[in-house]
């Protein structure tokens, strides 16, 4: 899921034979969007809102309230998006940390029972939020999904010992490489509850 979505946000230059491909934002990334090969290999679906970013081309229609109101971003709840390409990654990037949230919520611990399945901000603001109580929660309240105790046992999840580099440090980055370097933390999930904390302050 993340090397896709790693892909789908690269800029690859012409290749022999092959025209360049651009840096797409996907827009509407959620659990649902996400399917399942018979191999178990993910496979990113749905990308009637996706927007293309062509070197020295308009990128088309960047309404910037569009997708599933549950994974927008807070700065697209808030209306306050900036419509520039890195924008809309990290809007990406925010929504695929709300997907991780629901696979490790649904992951056994050595010791303990798998939760009930729940949507992300579901326990805030139930099956079916308005705008309004989204706006409320996540810009407002400035609220993320919570990580429980036990879901830190598993094996492949820890939190690490200090966060990431603030945003005046990530803005001295070009955006490809702390695009990079997100994907490579979603990778591991070792920044994940970061991921969901920080994801609207980087390269701002």
């Amino acid at each position: 899921m993340a090397c896709g979505l790693a892909y789908l946000h690269e800029d690859i230059p012409r290749l022999k034979g092959e025209g360049p491909k651009p840096a797409i934002a996907h827009r509407d990334f959620k659990s649902k969007n996400i399917m399942l090969r018979s191999d178990l290999t993910a496979v990113i679906g749905d990308f009637g809102l996706a927007v293309l970013f062509e070197a020295g081309e308009p990128p088309g229609e960047t309404h910037g309230q569009v997708g599933t109101r549950r994974y927008m971003a807070p700065e697209v709840l808030e209306g306050a998006i900036n419509f520039q390409r890195d924008a809309f990654l990290r809007i990406d990037m925010y929504a695929v940390g709300l997907v991780l949230w629901e696979l490790v919520s649904r992951c056994k611990a050595v010791d303990g029972p798998v939760d009930e399945y729940m949507l992300p901000f579901e326990e805030e603001v139930g099956q079916h939020p308005s705008l309004e109580d989204l706006q409320d929660v996540v810009v407002h309240k400035k609220m993320r999904p919570s990580f429980k105790e036990l879901w830190l046992k598993h094996s492949f999840c820890y939190l690490p010992t200090s966060p990431p580099p603030p945003a005046g440090r990530a803005a001295t980055q070009t955006g490809s490489q702390t695009q990079r370097r997100r994907l490579h933390a979603l990778n591991i999930l070792v920044f994940l509850p970061f991921i969901l904390k920080y994801s609207s302050k980087l390269l701002n």
